[in-house]
C-alpha cells in the first residue's frame, strides 16, 4: 500500500500526526527532494530505504513501488510495512 503524505508548507512541526506516523512506519519512502524539507526524514526508521524523486523518472518510481510490493514491503494499513510518497502539498495529506 502506498500512502501519499502531504508535507505542507515545509515546517517540520506542522506535518499531521498521521503523516508523521506513516513516515515512522514506512519501509520505503519516496520524497520530492526539490520541494520537501529533508528534516522530515528524521522521522523515518533507520532501515527505511529513501529515494529522492527529484532524481527519478516516472519509470524509476513505478519500479521502486513495484519492487517493494513484490518483496512484501507494501501491505495493508495494519502492517508496519509501507511505502510512503512524501509530497509538498497539503491537499493529499493522510
Amino acid at each position: 500500500m502506498v500512502h501519499i503524505v502531504g508535507a505542507g508548507c515545509g515546517a517540520v512541526d506542522l506535518i499531521t500526526l498521521r503523516g508523521k506516523k506513516h513516515i515512522e512506519n514506512a519501509d520505503v519512502i519516496i520524497y520530492a527532494g526539490s520541494l520537501v524539507n529533508r528534516e522530515l526524514l528524521q522521522y523515518a526508521k533507520k532501515n527505511a530505504v529513501i529515494y529522492d524523486s527529484a532524481k527519478m523518472t516516472l519509470e524509476d518510481i513505478v519500479r521502486v513501488v513495484s519492487n517493494a510490493e513484490r518483496d512484501g514491503l507494501t501491505t495493508t494499513a495494519q502492517s508496519a510495512n509501507r511505502c510512503v510518497n512524501l509530497t509538498s502539498s497539503e491537499s493529499n495529506t493522510t
